[in-house]
């Protein structure tokens, strides 16, 4: 019996083919699981999460050299005395404008006018957005006199993060449906069936729709066509467009996996409704983090960019979340490196792309799995029978989640991140993997599932 695809898996499964509420995943926490698999011992198998320099290989030694010679260029210099990271003159600084039109101009390409920003690290940069968002729909709490919750529609699987964060802010989240050719990702018409049942809830209020290009959980990027499409979709709508961007830089044909080409010749009632979340957090390693907001801002519809824009700064600014000048100026270096950011990391982007392409190699002979563009792809842990991979002391197939972590945990020593994380409803059978790894580990991952396939076979 040959496996189920993932568009099979996909179509086969209800509760991925509607609209559902965002609400908290109470199972364990990826530092939990980070934690549990520390206690269990050094053969266990840790796919829960990913960091970049987990595959082995240091960025190329000639950007080391380029990047040592960057201060003098950006004005961001340590005091030669003593050139600690927290000695530098400007670490308190709101903004490094320089480093952030490098980024926007050079590095993405964006012509038009824009409004940025830069921050420590992503979660920082979603956490001001989120929090600009609230503040957006309390004012017009304010002029309408109608209280409602506001709404951001996300990615059918989209980061656990986002989840957390909109908990704690007070934004709801809408978990868009999957339709069919589209897979795990989004979609035109879904992001339509989405805004529809929002729209048909009074309590919500939308805000706007959200997209991981390429995605984190699925590794995919959705096509250029798609972007503007959903574009245009929110500018009807008269909603924001974001893109959380920071996988971007490390997807095989790097930023262009965007579109912003395409979208900028977009009208620019349309383009006025558009931001970017691009950071260096998947280049570097999570301990060196920096991330820069972008709002597309053509002249005369530039409102929507100011208003939340303004509201993110000043949120950064309480929070005193200021990029550290040392990172501001590795940012600055890996934006400009004339060879590109590739040849920046050197090594290290040739052992990711290879790891790509073995956890590829090693997992979608056996089980419906999808891979691309970070360093993340997403397995339906399911048989060719379509039932349930994981399987109990007396054989049985077991769907509850937490269990069937247990069991992989402790009985196959593979640690994955559940799917549950990534939707909460419908996801149940799928893992995230993780191909910031050794080959070792990876053809290990393929060991533990074929074992997997062979107790389900009998």
């Amino acid at each position: 019996m040959n496996k189920p695809s993932m568009e099979e898996f996909v179509s086969g499964n209800d509760a991925l083919k509607r609209p559902v509420l965002g609400r908290p995943y109470k199972g364990a926490s990826l530092q939990e699981m980070k934690a549990a698999a520390q206690k269990l011992g050094g053969d266990i198998i840790d796919q829960s999460a990913g960091d970049i320099s987990l595959v082995g290989e240091d960025l190329d030694p000639a950007f080391k050299e380029y990047r040592r010679d960057i201060g003098k260029l950006t004005g961001i210099e340590a005091d030669p005395k003593n050139p600690g990271v927290y000695d530098l003159p400007q670490n308190y600084a709101a903004e490094y404008p320089k480093v952030v039109d490098l980024i926007a101009r050079n590095g993405l390409g964006i012509t038009t006018s824009y409004q940025g920003m830069s921050t420590i690290s992503g979660r920082a940069a979603i956490n001001s957005f989120l929090t600009a968002v609230r503040q957006k729909s309390e004012k017009i709490d304010a002029e309408t006199g109608v209280r409602a919750k506001p709404t951001m529609i996300v990615d059918p699987l989209t980061w656990s993060g986002y989840q957390d964060s909109a908990q704690e802010i007070g934004i709801q989240l809408v978990y868009s449906p999957t339709t069919d050719g589209h897979g795990l990702l989004q979609s035109p018409d879904g992001v339509r069936e989405a805004i529809e049942f929002v729209k048909n809830d009074s309590t919500l209020r939308l805000m706007g729709v959200n997209t991981i290009q390429p995605s984190n959980p699925t590794g995919l990027g959705v096509s250029k066509e798609t972007i503007v499409e959903i574009a245009e979709i929110c500018a009807e709508y008269n909603v924001f467009f974001n893109i959380d961007a920071f996988y971007s830089p490390i997807a095989r044909n790097g930023v262009d996996i965007l579109g912003l080409k395409d979208l900028q010749k977009l009208p620019p009632e349309v383009l006025g409704k558009i931001s970017v979340l691009v950071g260096e957090t998947k280049v570097t390693d999570s301990q060196k983090k920096t991330a820069t907001m972008l709002w597309l801002a053509p002249q005369g519809h530039d409102e929507m960019a100011k208003s939340y824009m303004a509201a993110a700064r000043k949120v950064k600014g309480n929070w005193n979340a200021y990029t550290r000048g040392d990172e501001a100026n590795t940012a600055y270096a890996l934006w400009s490196d004339p060879r590109g950011i590739h040849a920046a990391m050197g090594k290290r982007y040739i052992a990711i792309n290879a790891a790509r392409n073995l956890m590829d190699e090693q997992l979608s002979s056996q089980i419906p799995f999808q891979i691309g563009d970070s360093f993340y792809g997403t397995g339906a842990l399911v048989g060719p029978d379509g039932q349930p991979l994981v399987r109990d002391k007396n054989g049985r197939p077991v769907s509850g989640t937490q269990e069937a972590m247990s069991i992989l945990a402790n009985e196959h020593k593979l640690m994955v991140a559940p799917g549950e994380m990534f939707r909460p409803e419908g996801a149940n059978l799928l893992a995230r993997f993780t191909a910031a790894s050794t080959e070792k580990e990876i053809r290990r991952v393929g060991d533990v599932v074929r074992k997997l396939l062979e107790n389900a076979n009998g």
